[in-house]
């Protein structure tokens, strides 16, 4: 059995009138002539606006309206139970596709991205600590105590300056920086496109969102610092 939007299209293309010529005589919009005969009802504000633009369109065309408003009634009830359907397995699908994209999240470590710039914070860290510890090395001479023309010059060594250990940063084979010889670690992140990002610091989740193009975000940490990184087109 043909559907409503079929039946009113075929009997208006049959008497050679255009969808323009129905809209002027009917007051109804071309955009809702339209969608009533492509059956894409939810276009139309509401149901009482539908049911009663059928009926005018169908007597306009010299058809039974109220007839046509029943026959969309039975199309309606006969399609509930395959949209019912269609609704459940769409929803299945989101939800398949929403918990694959959050183990792959989960599994993704600290890779050097195009769109992720980091170990800036570090560099500065490691410039800072370097400079002080040739500083001190550089002015640790020994003091003179002078006392009188007679007395011995007495030597007053200065206290031991404990060398620095100077910080070093490798690449693992996964993908993950071990930085040795610093009491934090901080991290400074420069999104050059739009990235999801979920950041750990000493075990504590400590953010979870995107990071737009453009914007900085930092994290420190004193044992553990773990940045997970999606790419929002993935």
């Amino acid at each position: 059995m043909s559907s409503i939007g079929e039946i009113l299209k075929n009997a208006r293309e049959a008497k050679g009138i255009s969808i323009q010529q129905v809209a002027d005589a009917t007051s109804i919009r071309v955009l809702y002539l339209e969608a009533i005969e492509a059956e894409q009802f939810t276009v139309v504000p509401g149901e009482v606006y539908l049911k009663g633009f059928i009926r005018n369109y169908g007597n306009f065309l010299g058809m039974d309206g109220a007839a046509l408003v029943e026959l969309y009634k039975e199309q309606v009830k006969a399609q509930e139970p395959e949209q019912i359907a269609q609704e459940v397995e769409d929803a299945v699908s989101v939800n398949t596709l929403r918990n694959k994209r959050r183990e792959k999240k989960r599994e993704l470590k600290i890779e050097t991205m195009p769109i992720i710039k980091i170990v800036l914070a570090l560099v500065v860290i490691g410039s800072i600590i370097y400079f002080a510890f040739s500083f001190f090395k550089g002015s640790g001479k020994t003091a003179l105590e002078h006392t009188s023309s007679q007395q011995t010059v007495q030597e007053v060594p200065l206290a031991k300056i404990q060398e620095v250990t100077p910080i070093k940063v490798t690449q693992t084979s996964d993908g993950t920086y071990l930085v040795q010889g610093a009491d934090t670690i901080s991290i400074a992140l420069e999104a050059t496109g739009d990235c999801w990002t979920e950041v750990h610091a000493d075990g504590q989740e400590v953010y979870v969102g995107m990071v737009s193009k453009g914007q900085m975000k930092k994290w420190s940490a004193k044992q553990n610092l773990e940045v997970l990184l999606g790419n929002v087109r993935a």
